[in-house]
């Protein structure tokens, strides 16, 4: 036999109950050396052994067969009993338990087998009971509802503060382009390191309410008279791991409603901690550098459309001059220029350029009205002081260009080489030069190319008369033109493009090759054979910007062919540099005439700004993360209110739910053979058990074999089961048998409503 009770005391507690074993042998069986032996006897009188044993203490018993020395003991109630220390082998007995000092026996049984011999080892010191007087359980009363939840609630109103922080941080320095205050400004890194601490701050302490708050919740629903089903309250359970959660979902029934929200707190979660930074860019950010109205001015800017108005008003000289001065290199001059993505060419393809033409800060004008007269001056005058280093010019018209090789956009095209109505021209016949110029429409699109007479040509001054140098055009592009709307930001230092914050959607302008042809025969017209500074300055003047201009660029597409062959893109860049021009500065000729000539969609405002390298963010970034996180915390809110003022009381919880659960589990209906009572116990698991033993998890488990089951075979069993949370009567009071006063109720969790839990409350002791 053996035994969870403790040696060597008898049902009173009595330590006299050992006996000094004696070895006589009453059968031909071998028996044991004569030693010293302590044997142990069963110490509650609800147990009745199956077997006894030479030592064994009992009150009284009738003995066949036997021969045995008897040793009368009184016990400290004043009660007989009798130690056998000798019992043949193959006898029977008949014996009588008694419970302290009642009248009746408690029990009774028929030893009708053979007695067993059992040789007992050594005794060991022998530990206190657990529910002695030394080692009593601790019991306690219910938390109050407000205490019981305040640690939760603290979660609560941590989580709501830092989502108000973190929602108003990234929206002040992330999304907001004003001006920082200094205690503000940090480097983009150090922003977006504080934007992502407080975001995974955030998640966390969603994560760790929301947690919390269902692990209270689950408990609290267990408390009801009809309990929660058991997958249900496995669904809520902060143990169960999100596989287990997964798990549960794929099984039908009410708890895939806790699963599923299990699972959303996770998805959740993750995206709070993420959504923030998911999309940062790293710009510059431009602020008045001073009070709006001071800041702020307004002026005419950007391009107007292509036209001959002013240049009636200004030297005709200035417009061979602007050519051969920037035809050079205009599309990659960071004053005029900066590239954007296509729209009617592939980015993909090596021949695409597409170019934003704002205007630039040349053509920018301050200027106010007085009496209807034009006063302008640039923001460069030296009557605009303050302490700013760009210039955001807002909203104002200008070209998107792109260009695209020929060959890529229509491989069948061929030039109309008629001398009359023909797409191509010849220049520079009057300088011994031979420049072939060739355009023709497409739509809203134009087609250009040009090639130039060799050095043979020149050297024999053949160029006009052997026009076989022109069956090849050399270099060809398209030319497509868009109009839109632009917010730039120019340096104020070189008046280069820093940025282009905003565009309007594009508009499809046609490029008419009768401009083109008009803009051509001025910068590459015939030149006087006769020129006189004194005589006639203005013809000197014109005459010599286009020689100018013809010379330079009939130099560089020469060099091109000879010395630069395989250097393809010379003569393409000149020609769509030459192409630029005149959309950039026939707004400058306008201005030149006078201010009224410009549209009036010109008239658009300017603001002297102070710029700053930020970390910005998408504004729907921060309405997201609000929304998520703020409905989490005020639904696990609601349920905070529910239990603290509707729900039921519910035992106390740790942050351990294993033990929470082991702690109410492995209880028993144990019946008193006098009086028929039943009382609940965790206390010995070696009292009798009645006919029905409550059903905790622990019994479950076992009895549908779950102790290796797998989580199929788990789910099985648990389907539809429900748990019960509620307190039966303990072991703890004298009239139970223990050695405390008054009695403690036991909180115990169930599998099966036997009807015999109570609810909980403040004012009973638990334990």
């Amino acid at each position: 036999m053996q035994s969870s009770h403790l040696f060597g005391m008898n049902a009173a507690g009595d330590t006299n109950a050992f006996a000094r074993s004696r070895s006589r042998a009453a059968t031909p069986s071998p028996t044991p050396p004569e030693t010293d032996r302590f044997l142990w006897a069963p110490q509650n009188p609800h147990y009745l052994p199956e077997t006894i044993s030479r030592g064994d203490s009992v009150r009284t018993a009738t003995v066949s067969n036997h021969s045995a020395d008897e040793e009368c003991k009184t016990d400290k109630e004043g009660a007989t009993s009798y130690a056998y220390s000798d019992i043949a082998l193959g006898s029977t007995a008949t014996i009588d338990y008694y419970h302290n000092n009642r009248e009746q026996p408690t029990g009774r049984r028929d030893y009708d087998k053979p007695l067993n011999y059992e040789q007992r080892p050594p005794p060991t010191p022998t530990p206190p009971r657990p529910n002695s007087d030394k080692h009593q359980a601790q019991t306690s009363f219910l938390q109050r509802k407000t205490t019981r939840f305040a640690p939760t609630w603290i979660v609560a109103l941590l989580a709501l503060g830092t989502t108000a922080v973190t929602v108003w941080y990234s929206s002040r320095v992330m999304v907001n382009t004003t001006e920082l205050p200094k205690v503000l400004q940090r480097s983009p890194g150090s922003t977006v390191l504080v934007v992502n601490v407080l975001s995974h701050i955030v998640a966390f302490l969603c994560l760790s309410l929301f947690s919390d708050v269902l692990e209270s919740l689950r408990w609290a629903l267990a408390c009801r008279p009809k309990g929660i089903l058991l997958t249900s309250f496995l669904a809520m359970s902060r143990a169960t791991p999100v596989t287990g959660v997964l798990y549960l979902c794929k099984v039908r029934g009410s708890h895939q409603i806790w699963a599923i929200q299990r699972i959303l707190s996770y998805v959740i979660t993750i995206v709070l901690s993420l959504i923030l930074i998911a999309n940062v860019t790293f710009k510059v950010v431009y602020t008045p550098f001073d009070d709006e109205s001071v800041a702020t001015q307004t002026v005419v800017g950007g391009l107007a459309p292509l036209g001959t108005s002013g240049i009636g008003d200004l030297d005709i000289a200035l417009i061979p001059l602007l050519a051969a001065t920037y035809s050079i290199a205009f599309i990659t001059d960071p004053r005029f220029v900066t590239k954007v993505s296509p729209i009617g060419c592939s980015a993909s393809d090596p021949n695409c350029l597409s170019l934003l033409m704002p205007g630039g800060m040349e053509v920018v004008r301050a200027y106010e009205k007085p009496s209807g007269e034009s006063n302008s001056q640039t923001l460069f005058s030296g009557n605009f002081s303050g302490d700013y280093d760009s210039v955001v010019v807002n909203n104002a018209p200008g070209y998107q260009i792109e260009y695209d090789s020929i060959p890529a956009v229509d491989p069948n095209f061929r030039w109309n080489r008629t001398l009359i109505g023909g797409d191509c021209t010849m220049f520079g016949g009057d300088i011994g030069e031979g420049m072939y110029l060739c355009q023709h429409e497409v739509g809203n699109s134009l087609y250009l190319g040009w090639t130039i007479c060799p050095d043979a040509g020149v050297a024999t001054k053949t160029c006009q008369t052997d026009l076989s140098w022109t069956d090849d055009v050399k270099w060809n592009t398209t030319v497509s033109l868009y109009q839109r709307r632009s917010t730039v930001a120019y340096d104020s230092t070189n008046i280069s493009i820093l940025s282009v914050e905003s565009m309007s959607d594009p508009t499809p302008v046609k490029v008419n090759g009768s401009d083109l042809s008009l803009y051509a025969s001025i910068v590459m017209g015939p030149i006087d054979p006769v020129i006189n500074w004194t005589a006639d300055n203005a013809t000197y003047a014109y005459s010599s910007a286009r020689f100018d201009f013809a010379y330079g660029v009939a130099f560089l597409l020469r060099l091109y062919t000879s010395d630069y062959s395989t250097y393809q893109d010379g003569g393409v860049y000149l020609l769509r540099s030459f192409i630029a021009v005149p959309f950039q500065f026939a707004t400058a000729m306008r201005q030149y005439g006078h201010l009224n000539l410009m549209p009036p969609e010109n008239t658009v405002s300017a603001t002297l700004s102070k710029s700053s390298y930020r970390a910005i963010i998408d504004e729907w970034t921060v309405w997201a993360f609000g929304w998520l996180a703020l409905p989490l915390i005020f639904y696990c809110t609601l349920f905070l209110v529910w239990m603290g003022v509707w729900g039921p009381y519910s035992p106390n919880i740790s942050m351990f739910p294993e033990i929470d659960i082991t702690s109410k589990s492995s209880v028993h209906m144990l019946q008193d053979k006098g009086s028929g009572e039943r009382f609940g116990s965790d206390m010995d698991p070696h009292l009798e058990m009645a006919d029905q033993t409550l059903e905790d998890l622990g019994r479950l488990t076992r009895s549908h074999g779950m102790g290796d089951g797998a989580s199929l075979r788990i789910v099985e069993n648990i389907r539809g089961r429900r748990v019960f949370c509620g307190s039966l009567l303990g072991l703890g009071g004298k009239e139970m048998g223990g050695s405390r006063d008054g009695q403690e109720e036991l909180i115990v969790l169930l599998t099966e409503e036997a009807g015999r839990l109570k609810c909980l409350n403040r004012y009973a002791k638990y334990a």
